[in-house]
């Protein structure tokens, strides 16, 4: 058992790894093939269509996972028989729904051929794995799925005539990944297909969790979907969604080292008889986050302009109005993330996680709704920024009755303020130095000048601070 938690451990850490590697490479390669517009209309139909392939799983990621993990071996080929059996009805149903939205919204054949994502969601068993504990049979899948996309792409997509080509081969990743996991279940099960009715019960229970994950699926994509209906812009959705893209990567890596911090938090949570030792814990964590949150968010609004013309090429250009928007988010996504993770749910807190997902979502969708038609993707950028900063206040809002509100929002309020100085002084260095706009070597000296200022500044800060305290 330990052999296998170390093992699944090194491949989760590898997969990780390889999650942020690819973009990083293919991003670059891809956005000066396609246009803005080309990617616009990649994001937006796979935005629509990952949302029926959510409905299609029908909640079985996390229901069937738990339901194989509790039953015996003697009853795993009978339930997952039922679960695939489920899993077949509900993806060729989501799949005609699909077709239906798509004639009547005259949607465009890119949206047909991400469309085949959800039929290939039939094949997708990483539930099963997950449930009998062989996570690293999915991480093989995911690890398999995306290398082949990215050497098929560098090798077959060349002209902007290729999107369709594109879209296929990310498909045929995810199918081949898929069909990888299936070949593998004769070591675990007596691979004899047969059809078994779901029981009732069963479908129920799953659906119970599919109406929760459709509205996590709504949240990270309807943003595009939304920005796409008012100002009909293809473009104004890719500039959004490479933004979007780039602080999803930053925050993948601020959170994997906010998880390293999880289980002890837990741990010391559950030691009631030791709270001391959770607020002693508490009170270095949290600096630290907001420290490392100044300086990601600085860092990407002072380099916004090189790191995209390095990273992007031309055509991209506004894509550094969403970074700087989006930077301002970088000081309480990784807060928020600890708070949720790290203080909300091992607290059992489970009614105020959804209140604070709820209130999240329905911000979200009422900024787009508001802001996108005036403002397009500047709209969409700050209606994301509303919402995640309503979290961290909310959050604040519940945590007040445990008098703990205090150990946040006064290293927030510091935080904003240092943002702030950080970014003007920054950019004012930047200006005397004539390091505004150029390629990848004055990026990587912009990069390396901010990055000691910042760290120069506030070890000045510091050393006032202890001075300061000392006498």
């Amino acid at each position: 058992m330990k052999n296998k938690t170390i093992s699944n451990v090194i491949f989760s850490a590898g997969y990780q790894i390889l999650i942020l590697f690819v973009p990083l490479v293919t991003t670059p390669y891809v956005t000066r093939i396609f246009s803005p517009n080309q990617i616009g209309i990649y994001a937006a139909s796979l935005a629509i269509v990952s949302f029926f392939v959510v409905g299609a799983a029908f909640g079985l990621p996390l229901f069937g996972s738990r339901e194989i993990a509790k039953t015996t071996v003697e009853n795993r080929d009978k339930l997952f028989y039922e679960f695939f059996s489920l899993q077949v009805i509900t993806s060729f149903g989501f799949y005609m729904i699909f077709l239906i939205v798509a004639v009547i919204f005259r949607f465009s054949k890119y949206y047909y051929l991400q469309s085949l994502l959800i039929l290939v969601n039939i094949f997708d068993v990483s539930w099963f794995y997950i449930g009998i504990e062989e996570i690293k049979r999915t991480l093989y899948r995911n690890f398999l799925s995306k290398v082949f996309t990215m050497v098929s792409i560098f090798i077959f997509v060349k002209t902007k005539k290729d999107l369709n080509m594109y879209i296929g081969l990310n498909v045929m990743g995810m199918l081949l990944g898929n069909l990888l996991m299936v070949f593998q279940l004769r070591k675990f099960i007596k691979v004899k297909f047969r059809f078994t009715r779901p029981k009732f019960d069963t479908a129920k229970k799953s659906f119970g969790i599919l109406i929760s994950q459709m509205i996590s699926s709504a949240k990270s994509s309807f943003d595009r979907i939304i920005l796409l209906a008012l100002t009909g812009s293809n473009s104004f959705v890719g500039i959004y969604d490479q933004g979007r893209k780039i602080i999803n990567i930053i925050i993948a890596v601020s959170n994997s080292a906010t998880i390293a911090l999880l289980p002890k938090m837990t741990s010391t949570m559950q030691d009631k008889s030791n709270k001391y030792k959770l607020a002693s814990m508490l009170k270095k964590i949290v600096p630290i986050i907001f420290v490392g949150s100044i300086f990601l968010g600085s860092s990407i609004y002072l380099n916004a302009e090189n790191f995209v013309n390095v990273f992007f090429g031309q055509g991209y250009s506004s894509v550094t109005e969403v970074l700087k928007i989006f930077s301002l988010a970088l000081l309480v996504l990784p807060i928020n993330y600890f708070l949720l993770n790290g203080i909300i749910l091992p607290k059992s807190h489970d009614k105020q996680y959804r209140e604070i997902f709820t209130v999240s979502a329905i911000v979200l969708f009422a900024g787009n709704l508001i802001l996108d038609k005036p403002f397009g993707f500047v709209g969409a950028s700050i209606a994301f920024i509303i919402s995640e900063y309503i979290v961290f206040f909310y959050i604040m809002f519940l945590l007040k009755r445990e008098r703990s509100v205090f150990l946040y929002l006064i290293p927030f309020i510091i935080s904003f303020l240092d943002y702030c100085f950080v970014n003007i002084t920054g950019h004012f260095i930047i200006q005397i130095m004539k390091l505004s706009s150029g390629g990848i070597i004055l990026f990587l000296l912009t990069a390396a000048i901010t990055s000691a200022y910042f760290i120069l500044l506030h070890a000045i800060i510091f050393a006032v601070y202890k001075l300061v305290k000392n006498k």
